[in-house]
């Protein structure tokens, strides 16, 4: 997905609904990740995901291939708009060593 660009309609009225719904997702994936337990995700953020998923197609214009990915492209205040997730860093167990 990240080595093409396409255009949509800013005036959807999906649009804010979907950022809503990212600015709530997000939080909660990371915890979850962090927490490694995914069986701590809201429930209701579930529903919430699916039903957004089950709506009409987005309608995309101007599709085309790029060199660079948007990581790569975006640049200055572009990148605010980028949703990205930094993995934390896995910290081996203090008492691991002792078990062996």
């Amino acid at each position: 997905f990240d080595k093409w660009f396409a255009a949509i309609d800013g005036s959807a009225t999906w649009i804010k609904e979907l950022k809503d719904l990212r600015n709530k997702v997000m939080p909660a994936f990371k915890e979850c990740i962090e927490a490694r337990d995914l069986s701590t995700f809201p429930p209701e953020l579930c529903d919430r995901i699916a039903k957004w998923c089950c709506r009409s197609p987005i309608k995309l214009s101007k599709c085309e291939p790029v060199v660079k990915s948007i990581d790569e492209a975006a640049i200055g205040p572009a990148r605010k708009q980028l949703s990205m997730f930094e993995w934390p860093k896995d910290e081996p167990a203090e008492d691991s060593e002792e078990e062996q």
